[in-house]
């Protein structure tokens, strides 16, 4: 756990507070479908003090989502653009993402890249995580729900 504080403390440097949230694929799958852990994602939509980013390889978890359960992507899509501001994954983060990658995969079984964009993300955005995603359980600056 140390060694997992540490390089996490290394990769985000002095943290400083702000209202970024990057929203993951499971807050806004929470949220669709009206849960209670929805409701509580919910209050960090409705608070004009955060600021909330969806990336782009999350629109791709949303859209397989859609699909798998009949839904209407099209109907989702402005919600998403609506109450969040859309980051694509450009070269800082997709190299973060690369060593987050090789990190969390020796100590989180299931880990994966989509996990490693979002944690990236937070890390060179200077965010916070909004998931209940368990294999974020041990990473500093995430609100689970």
């Amino acid at each position: 756990m140390e060694r997992i504080t540490f390089f996490y403390a290394h990769l985000r440097g002095p943290r400083t507070m702000n209202y970024e949230i990057v929203v993951d694929a499971f807050a806004w799958v929470e949220l669709l479908i009206g849960s209670e852990r929805g409701r509580r994602v919910k209050g960090y939509f409705d608070n004009a003090s955060y600021e909330l980013i969806t990336l782009t390889t999350t629109i791709s978890e949303l859209k397989e989502y859609a699909l798998k359960n009949e839904k209407d992507f099209d109907e989702i899509s402005p919600l998403i653009r609506g109450r969040s501001e859309i980051r694509e994954i450009d070269e800082e983060i997709g190299i973060k993402a690369g060593e987050v990658n090789y990190e969390r995969k020796k100590v989180v079984k299931g880990w994966g890249m989509m996990d490693s964009y979002v944690l990236a993300a937070s890390l060179v955005l200077d965010a916070v995580i909004l998931t209940g995603d368990r294999h974020f359980r041990d990473v500093e600056g995430v609100i689970m729900m």
